[in-house]
């Protein structure tokens, strides 16, 4: 997996992924992960726009798992935001969990993502 930045972003980068095969060097097209990029919120001008495969998040990637976890903050603080963790599956992302804090700066609001109401992608 090949994390690459595209900007360092005000309170998080903006980057790319990509599972590069050295056998394939080629052959290693942007990964679009589910939750992130144009047609994720469902509305008219993001259906037609084509795939966006920028992820504007903090990233974390865990090598023994095999795991992909990103945390986009909707405020500064992280206190609400989109968490999504993936693990790869023959070479594809597959969502495992996903949670969703939409309420900044209220009771609920915790940068603790396990504490967010999850959601189903």
């Amino acid at each position: 997996l090949v994390e690459v930045v595209c900007d360092g972003g005000g309170i998080q980068p903006s980057a790319v992924f990509v599972l590069y095969d050295e056998r394939r060097p080629r052959g290693a097209p942007p990964l679009k992960l589910e939750g992130f990029g144009a047609g994720d919120d469902g509305g008219d001008d993001a259906r037609r726009a084509a795939p966006d495969p920028r992820v504007r998040a903090l990233t974390k990637f865990s090598a023994r798992t095999r795991e992909l976890s990103l945390m986009s903050k909707y405020d500064a603080m992280g206190t609400c935001g989109l968490f999504v963790r993936y693990r790869f599956v023959r070479g594809r992302p597959r969502v495992v969990e996903a949670r969703e804090q939409t309420e900044c700066g209220g009771p609920d609001g915790s940068p603790d993502t396990d504490r967010w109401p999850r959601k189903r992608l």
